[in-house]
């Protein structure tokens, strides 16, 4: 019965796909709450890849029916998506609020899959702001449940964000391994979204072996089956990663086109989460053409996409670009004064780091191959904010 009402529900709003979005509003509410909750996700869906805004309006309109309906499973479900909207816009302190909330949810109604999609994301948001111990234990949690259940799905999406981890942690023979592992499970099950994705995270491997051919055809085939699958984050993810093979090769006419696009895509589709990686992109590539006065402006485009009080290693990259910038055209009192924020950020890191007790992050899991996930956060210091975007998988 269930499934005869989603398809009624999913009928409905490909029948009103041509009408104003306010008669759409009106046709949903006079549906049954039941249907109601199922229209609204089936529109999240639709839009989360496309239109965050229309997404979040969606989620809102989804939350008052069930809470009128009391089902705490569909707010936990709204409660998770709004999440992952303010994650796409590069909120992660709010997008952690609101999984948090569809954790507590989760854990009260004994839904399992609900509560290890929360931990997972919850772990993403942990990992983009630099606090890779806690999002180690999350993944860890949310890897276990889906283990339990045999949820082949998100399995390969946490092999893809545990592969992401080992390339932080410098660890890049074991995050190949895993990408593979992923990658081939995906291609079993016809998992097209995440060949994409682990296909653009993947050629960051080749990138850093110099194998710019072997990063080109994989990104490729991930732009490819993302346009196909209107997948627009992933989309403008890969056109950026793009750009950044054809900057490692000194092509820099089309690194600079590319990456041109990748911003007007990630206006286009507002996606704010990224744009930062673009525009240090976009700094460097001015740099190295000589053009020092473009290069300060994205740098500090760069800077104001990163929030106020945030320190992260990207921070601690554009202060040190900038400084080397001032420097190599005499502005000694500029590259004075970035220097000085460069080392405040470096003190800061590192303070971050001792207090946390993070110099070593000794984390395990069981593959096929009984390996373990080992290595020291000491080493993500090692990271210097590259411009490379990696997708985690939520």
């Amino acid at each position: 019965m269930k499934n005869q009402l989603v398809i009624c529900v999913t009928c409905l709003l490909c029948s009103l796909s041509s009408l104003a979005q306010n008669k759409l509003q009106d046709s949903i509410a006079r549906l049954p709450l039941s249907q109601q909750i199922d229209a609204y996700k089936i529109l999240i869906k639709q839009h989360l890849r496309s239109d965050l805004d229309k997404a979040l309006q969606w989620i809102e309109q989804g939350m008052q029916a069930a809470k009128k309906q009391q089902n705490q499973k569909a707010v936990g479900f709204f409660l998770l998506n709004k999440g992952v909207v303010y994650e796409s816009k590069g909120k992660s302190v709010q997008a952690l609020e609101y999984y948090t909330q569809a954790l507590d949810i989760a854990l009260a109604t004994r839904e399992p899959i609900s509560a290890a999609k929360a931990y997972q994301n919850m772990g993403i948001a942990h990992a983009k702001q630099g606090k890779y111990q806690q999002c180690v234990e999350f993944f860890f949690k949310a890897l276990r449940i889906y283990e339990q259940l045999e949820d082949t799905e998100h399995m390969i999406g946490m092999y893809n964000n545990l592969a992401i981890l080992h390339m932080r942690m410098a660890n890049y023979a074991q995050a190949l391994e895993v990408y593979q592992k992923g990658l081939s499970l995906s291609r079993k099950t016809n998992n097209q979204q995440m060949i994409a994705r682990i296909q653009a995270n993947i050629s960051q491997l080749y990138l850093r072996n110099k194998d710019h051919n072997r990063a080109i055809e994989a990104l490729r085939e991930s732009l490819k089956i993302s346009q196909e699958e209107k997948d627009y984050m992933q989309v403008v993810a890969t056109v950026g990663n793009i750009a950044e093979v054809y900057q490692d090769k000194k092509q820099l006419d089309s690194a600079l086109q590319l990456n041109q696009e990748a911003i007007r895509l990630h206006r286009k589709y507002k996606l704010e989460d990224g744009m930062v990686l673009r525009y240090v992109s976009m700094a460097q590539i001015y740099n190295d053409l000589s053009k020092p006065d473009s290069s300060t402006y994205f740098y500090e485009k760069a800077l104001q996409q990163i929030p106020k009080n945030t320190i992260t290693p990207t921070l601690l990259n554009v202060y040190g670009s900038m400084h080397l910038q001032y420097a190599q055209h005499q502005k000694y009192k500029q590259a004075y004064s970035y220097l000085l924020k460069h080392n405040s950020v470096k003190d800061s890191l590192f303070t971050l780091k001792k207090n946390k007790q993070i110099e070593e992050l000794k984390a395990k899991y069981e593959l096929d191959t009984k390996q373990q996930l080992q290595g020291t956060l000491a080493v993500l210091q090692r990271d210097k904010g590259a411009s490379f975007e990696i997708t985690f998988t939520a």
